[in-house]
C-alpha cells in the first residue's frame, strides 16, 4: 500500500514516529514483568538477532517495503526492552537486599523525601554499604527509609546517613480492600525498609544535588505559608496544592477529595506542572510566533517548570511531568505545530528506558494514560458542540478535558481501587478551576503576603477559594453513590480497554466491525462479572485484621461479613469503619453483621451463616478457635482451622492449645509470649502468623481454595 494511501490511525503513527519506537520497547518490558526472566536468557536473544536486524533494516540491497523494515525494528526494540527490564530488575543485582542483607550499621544516600510529620520523615534511601565488625561490604538498591525524630532536624535528599538498624523485607498483608504497600513498593523496585529511633541514625555527609538549589526556597515558602492569615485547615491545603506536602491534611479532607473524585488535585504531579506550562504559554503570547519568541518562550516556560520542580523537592510523580511537559515545550521550540501524541510517547520511551520499573507504578499510568486519553479525544469531543457565551465555552472545555482524561484511567481506576466517583465531572467542574486558581494565588500569596492591604486581600481570597473547594468536596462526596463499588479483575479491564480501542476506531476512522467488536467484549466484561458473582456468593473465608487497637476478625459467607473483636469500642473506631468499608467495597460485601464480643457468649448464636459462643466460631467450611488470657476457648476433640491467641499476658496452658493447622497471634501479645509461641508453633509443625509482623490473616475454607 503506498504511504500516500494510509489513511486514520495509520497516518497518525506516520507523523508520530516516537509511538512506532515506543510501543514495542513498552510491550517487551511489560513481558518482561510478566515473565521475570533471569538477565542472561533474556540477553542472549537481544545480542543473537541484533546484527541480523540491523542488516535488514539498514542495508540498500534489500528492497523492502517500509512496512516491513518497521515490523523488523519493533521486534527487535520490544526484545531490547525485555532485556532492559530484566538487566535493572534490582532483584537481580548481586548487591542488592533482595540477595540476603548482611549486617548493619549501614551507610546510605537518601533520594527523595515522600513524607514529613512533626516525629517523623519518611524516604527513599539508596544502599551504598555494610559494616560489619571490621568488614565493608558495597550494597546497591531503594529501601524504604523512616527517621524518627524532629522533622525540621531530618534528613533531605542527598545526605549520607550512618543506620544502625534491621533491614527488614516489605511483606505485610493487607487488610482485604487495604493499601498493597508490598506492591507499591515493589513498583518502585523497593523490597526492604527500616525504621531508626532518635539516636540511631548519624548525618555523616551530603552529596550536592540541583535540587539543593531549591532548598532554601523550599523552605522560606514553607515560613511564608505558615505566617500567612490563613485558616491552620486552609494552610495545609495550600501546602498540598503549591508544595504536595499532604501530611497536615485531616483524613476527613483527604477521603473528600478520594470520594468526589478530585484526588489528583492533592498529588503535585501532571495537572500542577501542566497549570505552570499552559498559564506560561497563556501569558507569553505576546511574544509572537516567530523562531526567536518560540526560543525565549521555550526557555522561560522550561525554567519555570524545573525551577517548580526543584522547589517542590524533585519527587518523581513531579520530575516525570516536569520531563513530559518538556519534551512538548522543546517540541514547541523547533515548529510552529507539534504533535502532542508524539511527544507524549517521547517522554513515556526516555522515562522508561531510565527506569523501566516504572510501567508499574500507579502514578506513572494513570497519568500518561490521563494525557493520551485528552490528546486523543479532546479536539473531538469539544467540536460537538460550540457554545455562544464565553463563560458555557470554558465550562464545555473543562468539561471535555476532565471526561476525556476519565475515559482511559477509568479501567484502571477501578481495578486498582475497585470503586468508579459517579460525580466526578461536576466535581471537577467546580474543584479544578478553583484549585487551579487556588494554586496561582498561592503562588501570589507567597510572594506578597508581606505587602500592605495587598497580602491582606490575598489572603482573604485564597480563604474564599479554598472554603469553596472544601465544600465542593464534601458536598459531591456525600452525594448518593459517590463512590460506588466496582469489582474488575485484570482480564476485564483489558477488556474494556479494547471495548474503548473499538469504539474510537469506529468513531474516528469508521473501521468496519469495530462496534461488533466493542458489544462482544463488554459482553465478556459482563459474563465475567456474571461468574465471579456466582463464585462470591458461594464463599467461605476468616480474616484477621491488620488492627493495632485490638483483635478484630471476621468471617465472610457469601455476600454477608460477620464482625467479632476482643472488645465493642474496637469495632466502634474510624480505624475499624475505614476497614470495614474497604473490604465491603473490595469484596462485594452487602451485609455486615457486627457481633463483638458475642464471640465470648456462654450460649451458642447464629448470625450470618454462622455460629459462635465460648470461643469458638463455626460456618459451613471453616472452624476457627479463640483464646486470650482472661477467656478460655470451647473444649473440641475436633481439630480447628484456625487458633486466634489475643490479649495475653502470660503463656497460656499447652494442653489449651489443642490442634489446629494455624495459629494467628494477634495484637496485645507481650513480645516474648509471641516468640515463645513463635517457636512453640515451629515444633509442632503449625504455620503461625504474627499479625503485628506479617499483617492481615486471611484464610479461604478448603473447599473454596480448591
Amino acid at each position: 500500500m503506498p504511504a500516500s494511501d494510509l489513511h486514520g490511525p495509520w497516518s497518525v503513527i506516520r507523523r508520530a514516529p516516537m509511538v512506532r519506537l515506543a510501543v514495542p520497547w513498552i510491550a517487551g518490558i511489560a513481558l518482561a514483568h510478566a515473565a521475570d526472566p533471569q538477565p542472561e536468557r533474556a540477553v542472549l536473544p537481544v545480542l543473537g538477532i541484533t546484527l541480523p536486524a540491523l542488516f535488514i533494516v539498514l542495508s540498500p540491497h534489500l528492497q523492502l517495503q517500509r512496512w516491513k523494515r518497521g515490523v523488523v525494528l519493533a521486534a527487535w526494540l520490544c526484545a531490547a526492552g525485555f532485556a532492559w527490564q530484566a538487566l535493572r530488575d534490582p532483584k537481580h543485582d548481586p548487591l542488592g537486599p533482595w540477595a540476603g542483607p548482611p549486617q548493619g550499621p549501614y551507610l546510605v544516600r537518601v533520594e527523595a523525601v515522600s513524607s514529613v510529620t512533626p516525629r517523623s520523615v519518611r524516604a527513599d534511601a539508596g544502599l551504598i554499604a555494610a559494616f560489619n565488625r571490621d568488614r565493608t561490604t558495597a550494597m546497591r538498591g531503594l529501601i524504604l527509609l523512616t527517621v524518627i525524630g524532629d522533622s525540621l532536624q531530618g534528613p533531605v535528599p542527598g545526605d549520607l546517613l550512618l543506620l544502625d538498624g534491621d533491614l527488614e523485607p516489605i511483606a505485610r498483608v493487607p487488610d482485604p480492600g487495604g493499601f498493597d504497600r508490598q506492591a507499591w513498593a515493589r513498583g518502585r523496585g523497593i523490597a526492604h525498609e527500616m525504621l531508626v529511633g532518635r539516636d540511631d541514625w548519624l548525618r555523616v555527609g551530603h552529596e550536592r544535588r540541583w535540587t539543593d538549589l531549591f532548598q532554601a526556597a523550599r523552605e522560606q515558602v514553607g515560613r511564608w505559608i505558615e505566617d500567612s492569615a490563613l485558616p491552620l485547615r486552609d494552610r495545609a491545603l495550600v501546602k498540598a496544592l503549591v508544595l504536595g506536602l499532604r501530611d497536615e491534611l485531616d483524613a476527613g479532607q483527604r477521603d473528600a477529595f478520594a470520594r468526589s473524585g478530585t484526588i489528583h488535585v492533592l498529588a503535585v504531579s501532571g495537572m500542577h506542572v501542566g497549570l505552570i506550562y499552559t498559564g506560561l504559554a497563556f501569558l507569553l503570547q505576546w511574544m509572537g510566533k516567530g523562531p526567536r519568541a518560540r526560543l525565549w518562550r521555550g526557555l522561560i516556560i522550561l525554567a519555570a517548570l524545573w525551577g517548580y520542580a526543584g522547589i517542590t523537592g524533585g519527587s518523581p510523580s513531579v520530575m516525570r511531568a516536569a520531563f513530559m511537559f518538556s519534551v512538548f515545550t522543546v517540541a514547541g521550540i523547533g515548529r510552529r505545530q507539534t504533535d502532542h501524541l508524539n511527544s507524549l510517547f517521547a517522554a513515556a520511551f526516555f522515562l522508561l528506558i531510565a527506569d523501566p520499573a516504572m510501567l508499574l507504578q500507579a502514578s506513572f499510568l494513570l497519568s500518561f494514560l490521563a494525557v493520551w486519553g485528552i490528546v486523543l479525544w479532546y479536539r473531538p469531543l469539544l467540536a460537538l458542540w460550540s457554545p455562544e457565551t464565553w463563560l458555557l465555552k470554558q465550562a464545555w472545555s473543562l468539561t471535555v478535558v476532565s471526561f476525556s482524561a476519565q475515559l482511559l484511567t477509568a479501567p484502571l481506576g477501578m481495578w486498582l481501587f475497585k470503586a468508579f466517583p459517579i460525580w466526578f465531572l461536576p466535581a471537577n467542574l467546580i474543584v479544578v478551576v478553583a484549585a487551579s486558581l487556588a494554586v496561582y494565588g498561592g503562588v501570589a500569596l507567597i510572594a506578597l503576603h508581606m505587602v500592605p492591604v495587598v497580602g491582606a486581600a490575598l489572603a482573604w481570597l485564597m480563604e474564599a477559594l479554598l472554603g469553596l473547594v472544601s465544600a465542593a468536596t464534601e458536598f459531591f462526596a456525600s452525594l448518593p453513590c459517590a463512590y460506588a463499588p466496582v469489582r474488575v479483575d485484570a482480564l476485564q479491564m483489558t477488556l474494556l480497554y479494547v471495548v474503548i480501542i473499538c469504539v474510537a476506531a469506529h468513531a474516528r476512522w469508521r473501521w468496519r466491525g469495530m462496534w461488533r467488536s466493542a458489544i462482544l467484549g463488554l459482553a465478556c466484561v459482563i459474563a465475567i462479572g456474571a461468574f465471579t458473582a456466582r463464585k462470591a456468593a458461594e464463599r467461605s473465608v476468616f480474616v484477621v485484621y491488620d488492627s493495632h487497637q485490638g483483635m478484630m476478625a471476621g468471617l465472610v459467607q457469601g455476600r454477608s461479613l460477620v464482625l467479632v473483636s476482643a472488645s465493642d469500642s474496637v469495632l466502634a473506631g474510624r480505624a475499624a469503619s475505614t476497614r470495614i468499608e474497604q473490604h465491603s467495597r473490595a469484596w462485594g460485601i452487602e451485609e455486615v453483621l457486627p457481633a463483638g464480643t458475642d464471640l465470648y457468649s456462654r450460649t451458642a448464636i447464629a448470625l450470618g451463616g454462622t455460629v459462635m459462643g465460648g470461643g469458638r466460631w463455626r460456618s459451613d467450611g471453616l472452624d476457627v478457635r479463640f483464646l486470650s488470657s482472661d477467656r478460655a476457648s470451647a473444649k473440641c476433640q475436633k481439630a480447628a482451622d484456625v487458633l486466634v491467641l489475643h490479649d495475653m499476658n502470660q503463656l497460656p496452658d499447652t494442653s489449651a492449645l489443642g490442634e489446629a493447622r494455624h495459629w494467628v497471634i494477634g495484637p496485645n501479645v507481650h513480645a516474648w509470649i509471641r516468640r515463645r509461641l513463635v517457636e512453640l508453633g515451629a515444633s509442632r509443625g503449625i504455620a503461625v502468623h504474627v499479625v503485628k509482623a506479617d499483617g492481615a490473616f486471611v484464610l479461604p475454607a478448603p473447599d473454596h481454595e480448591r
